[in-house]
């Protein structure tokens, strides 16, 4: 039998093998970094082209859809139309001002505008310099056969002389064409400096440099279908003035090695575009390749020496150290095994004596530990059997998982809920008795409590195991631990199924109830217009006031009911949305023009200003006249005489905005939360004007929200109230509905 080998000799054995294999595989390791690392530094230029094509591209289409817009505005196609006609001067400078402050100011890379008739030649510019030259030869460049409206066309990097400004750039052309018959007015052209176009190309070398010193020396730069750098450091005025290697530089796809201009040995990759444009990105070879060297010589030095000290040391104070360890290792064993009154015996002043020490110590209070973690585990366990029995004992379902979902603990409530049994729900996800809800709905809500690390409320439609749908309102929260990692989340649902089931039931109700008012109250107020005398001759005086009160009260039973029914269509969602482009200016004097008398009676100042700007938008005529008709209407009713009365149309970036402000009585700031509840009217409003149903505001608010837009206030009592209603441009969403809303 083989003599047992000793701790010291496997030691020894080991790193010397260790040191045979260091040696070994660090030439291989380098040639095969060196492969490695060379490819991925051209996976790495090869994605910095791809990151730059899809920033080239954006800031090109970016250019494109902005003639384009600028092509389509009203105002120039029908100035440049009167210009090519009449040749009208004040025409040309109107439509040159109009260039300058409404279009140029727009852009900053944008250094100039020109419209050219069909000729070429420029009729009408963003610089007066401009007006009268002949622009055909880029002109031509850039009206292909496929020129239409809403097209654009864009040219190469061209050397120009043009707005008083010798420099490279790059020009952009769009269609103007006669609005009524679609016929060729000229063009529109846009003019953007070539050094624009490579800023927005530049990768700060800096910031690569930080990551990896490989780096340092990487460039990357656009050429042009001519093979010219586009860049600010080699134009000259209006020329380029650094040209590549074309048939080096168009090896797309490929990696390649080779000497650049500068003749530095630089690895590249390029990425050839559909215009004939090039993206390009070197780097050094020799800088690139700097780290994988230093780390090879570091790590063979390191570990000979390493090894070298260890051999020694072992080799000279081998039985000084592994006899004790070896004391310690059965010592160990025996504390594992559970015996708490173990002692260790290593009467040595250096580190081992120390670990001796530091064992026996430890051995000592992992007793006491031992002890007392035996009285927390019965408190825990006591305390953990008290928490079932509280949450079994509640109504709501309640299920705690790991920080992946699956489910470690389930209430009792949890299996009347969905059906089935705690075996079957545990170990399991709520996917069990969920995947009822869109797929956008549960991705928002992972976001919330796995990403936002917040809690998540909302409603949610379940599947019970005998099939039944179920609604629930649920409660999520992440749970974390004392480093504030997250390992769990803990759900609440509260079945209200039965509780939305009555809200429909009482909408319904409403709905039919108010329904069946209507007709009722038509007949009453159609037959007290019949009774009443128009010339009052057959109506004593009592009368009259009897007629004029009967009246009164129907028509405000029928705004009651019309309103009970809208509320009742929205809150059942059964209303339709019938939408046409509509001019919000018109619906808004529509409506003044009905509150006139109003208005006139209180001697109300009604200051408006619409944006002129504001194009049609898509809405449905009633709902927006609901809209309108409630804010004007509580502006008049609640400001007093002689008061006044704001209303402002403004355009925002894709909205339109909607204000009406007053200096009325205003909301009291306690009940200001209230203000869109259903049946709510502040206090004030009610000693003053005791008419009113406090359904108004519910409605807008409604109808805004179901549009895609909001809707806010500021007021400050006996001061006045301002709304705001925003909407898309976008318009309303057309629905389909059993009834419209009444307006």
């Amino acid at each position: 039998m083989f003599k047992r080998l000793t701790i010291g000799f496997k030691i020894i054995s080991s790193l010397s093998v260790i040191l045979l294999l260091v040696i070994g595989t660090s030439v291989v390791t380098f040639i095969v970094q060196r492969d490695r690392i060379s490819g991925v530094i051209f996976s790495e230029l090869t994605l910095m082209n791809n990151a730059s094509r899809v920033v080239l591209l954006d800031v090109i289409d970016g250019m494109r859809r902005r003639t384009i817009d600028f092509s389509s505005d009203g105002f120039v196609r029908d100035a440049t139309q009167e210009i090519i006609k009449t040749g009208n001067r004040e025409t040309v400078a109107a439509l040159g001002e109009h260039l300058r402050k409404s279009k140029l100011a727009l852009d900053p890379a944008m250094y100039g505008i020109n419209i050219l008739d069909r000729s070429g030649t420029v009729i009408a510019s963003s610089d007066d310099r401009e007006i009268g030259k002949d622009a055909s030869g880029y002109a031509q460049e850039l009206q292909s056969e496929d020129f239409t409206y809403g097209t654009a066309q864009v040219s190469d990097f061209m050397s120009m002389d043009n707005f008083g400004m010798p420099t490279v750039a790059l020009i952009v052309a769009a269609p103007l064409t006669d609005r009524t018959t679609g016929d060729r007015l000229g063009s529109l052209v846009s003019f953007t400096k070539a050094g624009e176009i490579a800023d927005a190309l530049k990768i700060k070398n800096e910031l690569l440099t930080g990551v990896d010193m490989r780096y340092a020396s990487m460039e990357l730069f656009l050429v042009n279908r001519d093979g010219f750098v586009i860049d600010k450091r080699y134009f000259d005025g209006s020329r380029l003035t650094r040209q590549v290697d074309i048939a080096t530089i168009l090896q797309c796809n490929g990696k390649r090695g080779y000497k650049n201009t500068e003749g530095v040995d630089v690895i590249s990759a390029a990425l050839c575009m559909e215009n004939g444009w090039t993206l390009v990105t070197e780097t050094s070879q020799a800088q690139a390749m700097q780290s994988i060297e230093d780390t090879r010589r570091s790590l063979i030095y390191s570990a000979l020496l390493l090894v070298a000290l260890i051999l020694i040391i072992i080799s000279a104070a081998g039985k000084k150290i592994i006899d004790p360890i070896k004391a310690l290792a059965e010592a160990a064993h025996k504390l594992g095994e559970g015996v708490f009154d173990i002692q260790t015996n290593i009467a040595t002043s250096d580190e081992l004596g120390d670990l001796s020490d530091a064992f026996n110590n430890t051995a000592e209070k992992l007793r006491d530990s031992h002890v007392l973690l035996a009285k927390k585990i019965q408190e825990t366990t006591e305390d953990f059997e008290k928490f079932k029995l509280a949450v079994d004992g509640t109504s709501d379902h309640v299920v705690i998982t790991d920080a992946n979902g699956v489910i470690l603990y389930a209430n009792k409530a949890a299996e009347l809920t969905t059906g089935y049994t705690r075996k079957e729900i545990l170990g399991n996800t709520p996917a069990l008795w969920g995947k009822q809800m869109p797929s956008e709905f549960y991705r928002n809500m992972w976001h919330v409590i796995k990403e936002q690390r917040k809690s998540f409320y909302g409603e949610i439609t379940n599947k019970r195991k005998d099939g039944q749908l179920y609604i629930a309102e649920a409660h999520i929260s992440p749970l974390f631990d004392e480093r504030g990692d997250l390992y769990g989340f803990v759900g609440v649902e509260r079945d209200v199924t039965h509780q939305k089931d009555i809200d429909k039931s009482k909408n319904e109700f409403v709905s039919i109830a108010s329904h069946q008012l209507r007709t009722p109250l038509t007949i009453i107020n159609w037959y007290v217009e019949m009774l009443s005398d128009p010339a009052g001759e057959s109506l004593s005086v009592k009368q009259r006031q009897y007629f004029d009160e009967i009246a009164r009260a129907s028509k405000r039973m029928i705004e009651l009911v019309n309103a009970l029914l809208n509320v009742s269509r929205i809150d059942l969602g059964t209303f339709m949305v019938d939408v046409e482009p509509l001019d919000f200016s018109i619906a808004m004097e529509d409506v003044l023009k009905d509150l006139s008398m109003q208005i006139a009676h209180k001697n109300v100042h009604v200051t408006k200003y619409y944006d002129k700007t504001l194009p049609a938008i898509n809405a449905d005529p009633k709902l927006l006249r609901i809209i309108l008709q409630n804010l004007l209407t509580n502006a008049v009713k609640y400001t007093p005489d002689n008061g006044s009365i704001t209303v402002e149309l403004f355009r925002k970036q894709s909205s339109v905005l909607i204000n009406v402000a007053d200096t009325g009585f205003g909301i009291p700031a306690h009940q200001q939360g209230k203000i869109f509840s259903k049946f709510f009217r502040a206090d004030n409003a009610r000693e003053k004007e005791p008419d009113g149903n406090g359904l108004g505001l519910y409605i807008v608010k409604s109808i805004v929200e179901h549009s895609g837009g909001k809707i806010w206030f500021t007021s400050e009592e006996n001061k006045g109230t301002t709304f705001s209603v925003e909407l898309p441009l976008t318009g309303m969403r057309a629905k389909e509905g059993s009834k419209p809303l009444a307006a």
